[in-house]
């Protein structure tokens, strides 16, 4: 099952470090995702009975599972370099050696990962995602929250921690794009933080209970990337929640000894048949009912 995977998740103050430490009210924001996460939701039957429903709906479809055999296709067959220059060293200061580089070069490549989504706009056109900053941020902070899912699997907190510090270089440059002014900016980076921090701990949030995980996760895409400004049952938003318990699901498969020099790459994602953007009718000014002729050549006097 593609949710089997995510259930192994580990819970828990712990699984908001590597959000919450570049910030500069860390200990404001990690009571804040304390009291969020360990509060249990009130629902009633009926909306368990729906959401259930959904969730079953949602995970039905084939796309959403990512098999075993299926995540080799994905991964990338070649020995890490810092592995093949210190096999010769002992094997403790090899090994330390070799986490310490795989460490810091992991990060940028997961960065690159995360960007490589940024600059993909036919997937952003087919979720309904725009340009725009907000839309952008969010986009941004669900795959940079899919592997830090994945790194609480690990339990690597330092690679937690210096992955997002790579992350967070996007949003100072995109406000700095917006010429915020100087006596505003620190608070504006501020906030954006705290709602990039504030979308990581919803979806966590969606992750507690997994027979209505997909249902959860769909909510959330739909109050923090749309911001309500689509339908519930917009085709884009069931789209784009596929697309999340797919990627999560496959991220959580990779091998960790993959993951630690991401050895991969992102699991694909069949978009439905849009029909063509029709081009100019460049061949209204062309009179077809003539045969092409060709000018002749210019003579040399």
């Amino acid at each position: 099952m593609a949710l089997r995977a995510i259930a192994n998740i580990p819970r828990g103050p712990r699984a908001a470090v590597g959000l919450g430490r570049p910030l500069q009210r860390r200990t404001a924001l990690m009571r804040k995702g304390q009291t969020i996460t360990e509060t249990e939701d009130v629902i009633t039957q009926e909306e368990l009975t729906k959401l259930q429903y959904q969730s079953a709906m949602i995970v039905s479809d084939p796309i959403c599972d990512v098999g075993e055999k299926e995540v080799r296709d994905f991964l990338i067959p070649t020995k890490p370099p810092a592995r093949l220059l210190m096999d010769w060293l002992p094997k403790p200061i090899g090994d330390w050696l070799w986490w310490r580089s795989g460490r810091a070069k992991t990060t940028e490549k997961l960065f690159r990962l995360v960007l490589e989504r940024l600059e993909n706009k036919p997937l952003m056109e087919a979720f309904g995602i725009t340009m725009g900053f907000n839309h952008q941020l969010y986009w941004l902070t669900l795959h940079a929250w899919i592997f830090h899912q994945k790194m609480l699997q690990i339990g690597d907190d330092r690679m937690d921690y210096y992955f997002f510090e790579h992350i967070w270089v996007l949003p100072k440059t995109w406000l700095l794009i917006k010429r915020v002014p100087d006596y505003r900016f620190s608070s504006e980076l501020r906030n954006t933080m705290e709602y990039s921090y504030g979308g990581c701990v919803a979806l966590d949030r969606a992750l507690r209970r997994g027979d209505i995980l997909a249902a959860r996760l769909q909510e959330q895409l739909h109050a923090n990337i749309h911001s309500g400004e689509i339908q519930k049952d917009d085709k884009r938003l069931l789209l784009l929640t596929k697309y999340t318990v797919r990627q999560l699901s496959y991220i959580l498969r990779v091998p960790h000894d993959d993951f630690i020099f991401a050895n991969f790459v992102w699991a694909d994602f069949p978009l439905p048949a849009y029909p063509a953007r029709p081009l100019p009718n460049r061949g209204a000014l062309i009179d077809r009912s003539r045969p092409a002729t060709r000018m002749p050549p210019t003579q040399r006097r």
